[in-house]
This record gives structure tokens, C-alpha cells and sequence, in this order.
């Protein structure tokens, strides 16, 4: 009796785990045939470029779809919390629940515009461009206090603000000063003359040493042009310096030195020193673009050192 019993509840046992599989399944079969054969309904995505972000998440929610914002970027032809782009984009089948992802505005980035005002029209080209900017409209304006071909005025002003990497007008000089007045430098210390020099819009030229026994080192003999004389903007003035008693077997030297400008931010301000038994002067001093190359003669007594300074920083020394 045990043994029939113990056998029917084995039958019971094996029906039942069968009924289990069977309906596990059919609710797989089930699941895949609602997964596959009856799928989410599908949309397709509209076109939400320029669209504020608000508008964007109204439509995409009404569609049954998400919005994500992945990235922020500055555009100047959109105001802030626009969309730029979208993934996916406009036309693409998806089904619902699909996060769309959208990228926004921040708007115009502001940038400011560049001082010109003296500089020539390659400087200011070259300064333009390097900071996002184009020449515009080139108007003429003579002015013969100031030299030819200078950046008079400028428009958007110096310092404004701006939201477009756009083109900056030029109002440049047409006439310039027909002749600047030499300044009379004899009889001046050398270290007096390149201020003077430089205010009169005219350039260091060389300078040649001369032994002296009753004229003190430094004092200026001789100029070229000579004082007083109108030339034009940037002439250079060469001059002969005293250098006192005789002193042995000291030599002058002369020799060209030259250097390039190196790349940085232009126009660049290069100073040049030179240091001899005489003492350390400055024999050269103007504005320069990148890469510009600048060669001046130098005489010097006995052994001497050039010090070449850009942005008042030392870039190159040299024994000559």
C-alpha cells in the first residue's frame, strides 16, 4: 500500500513540475510575442533647431519622447537656452520613451576689441586676425602732425565689448607730417639723446666714438642730420660721441648686429643695451611684429655685451 502511494505522489510531483515549465514558458512566449509582434508605438522626431529648450521638452514630451541636454556651446546667431543640434535628428523613425539629446546655446560670447589707434596698417591687420577680427572699411583722414599711414580712429572703439568676431573699421592717416624738426643733441650726453630723439618720431642711428682730451665721455660732437633741419618721420640721426682722454690701448669696434623678433603676442616693444668699458646705454628702441628682423650697427670700446630685451624681458645676449 506505502509503495502504490509512494509512486502517485511521484506522478503528482512530475505533473506539477511540467505544469510549472509549461506556463514559464508561455509567459516567455508571451513576453517576446508582445515585445516583437505588438512593439511601442513610433514617432518620428521634429525639428528643433532654434527651438528654446522649454518649447523643445513641451514638444518632445508630447510625443511620448525625452530630452537630454548633453552640451552648452556659444553661437552668435542664437540667444541663450536655444537649441543648436540634436541626436537624432529631424525626420528620424524612433519609439517612444527615446531620449533625444540636444545641444544649447549660451549665446554671444563677448569679445573686445583691440587698441589700433597708432599703429600702421600691417600692425593693425595682423592684430585684428590674431584676435578673431577682420579690416573693415578703410577711410582716409590727413594729418600732418602725426606720421603717414598711422590708425587715427577706429570703429567699434577700442575696448568695447563686442558679440560678433566682425570686421573693425579704419580711419587711417592720408597726409602724415610732411618733415619733423631734428632736435639739437650736440653738446647733450648720449644717454639724453635717444628720449629726444624718439619724441621727435625719428630713429637712433650709429654711433661712432671719437678720443677727445678736453670734451668729456658721453657728450655728443657731431649729428647727422643736423639740429634744427625738418626730415621725415623715422630719419635716422647718426651721431659722433666724445670718449674722453685716450686710454692706452683701448679700441673702438664697430660691427652690424642683428636679431629676429620671436613670435608672441604683437606688436612687440624690443629694447637693445649695449655694455662696454664706456658704461651700459641704450642704442635702440622701437615697436616690432613677430618674426620682424632688425639690424643696427653698433661701435663699442674694447670688449662689449649686447643685451636684447622684448616685453622688457631679456631674450638674448651676446659678446661682440
Amino acid at each position: 500500500m506505502n509503495k502504490v502511494l509512494s509512486q502517485i505522489l511521484k506522478y503528482l510531483l512530475l505533473i506539477f513540475m511540467l505544469g510549472v515549465t509549461v506556463s514559464v514558458i508561455g509567459w516567455l512566449g508571451w513576453t517576446a510575442y508582445s515585445s516583437y509582434l505588438n512593439p511601442p508605438a513610433e514617432v518620428k522626431v521634429p525639428d528643433l533647431a532654434g527651438k528654446s529648450l522649454s518649447d523643445a521638452e513641451n514638444t518632445l514630451k508630447s510625443m511620448g519622447l525625452k530630452a537630454t541636454v548633453i552640451d552648452q556651446r556659444y553661437a552668435n546667431n542664437l540667444p541663450p537656452n536655444s537649441i543648436i543640434s540634436q541626436n537624432p535628428g529631424q525626420g528620424r523613425t524612433v519609439r517612444k520613451g527615446r531620449q533625444v539629446e540636444l545641444v544649447i546655446s549660451l549665446g554671444s560670447e563677448n569679445i573686445i576689441v583691440p587698441d589700433l589707434n597708432g599703429k600702421n596698417l600691417r600692425e593693425a591687420t595682423i592684430i585684428l586676425e590674431n584676435a578673431g577680427f577682420r579690416v573693415g572699411k578703410i577711410d582716409q583722414k590727413p594729418d600732418k602732425t602725426k606720421p603717414l599711414g598711422i590708425v587715427l580712429d577706429q570703429h567699434p572703439i577700442p575696448g568695447a565689448p563686442v558679440q560678433t568676431q566682425g570686421s573693425v573699421d579704419l580711419i587711417v592717416n592720408s597726409a602724415g607730417a610732411a618733415d619733423f624738426l631734428v632736435p639739437v643733441l650736440v653738446e647733450k650726453q648720449l644717454s639724453e639723446s635717444h628720449d629726444l630723439i624718439q619724441q621727435a618720431n625719428l630713429k637712433q642711428g650709429s654711433i661712432n666714438w671719437y678720443w677727445q682730451d678736453w670734451i668729456p665721455p658721453g657728450e655728443i660732437l657731431k649729428q647727422s642730420p643736423a639740429g634744427g633741419k625738418r626730415v621725415p618721420p623715422g630719419t635716422m640721426i647718426d651721431l659722433d660721441v666724445s670718449a674722453g682722454p685716450p686710454k692706452g690701448a683701448l679700441a673702438v669696434s664697430q660691427r652690424f648686429f642683428s636679431f629676429t623678433v620671436p613670435k608672441g603676442e604683437d606688436p612687440q616693444k624690443v629694447t637693445i643695451l649695449l655694455a662696454d668699458k664706456m658704461g651700459t646705454y641704450e642704442v635702440y628702441s622701437g615697436n616690432h611684429l613677430s618674426n620682424d628682423e632688425i639690424r643696427i650697427l653698433l661701435s663699442a670700446f674694447g670688449s662689449a655685451e649686447v643685451e636684447v630685451r622684448v616685453n622688457n624681458q631679456t631674450s638674448k645676449r651676446a659678446r661682440i
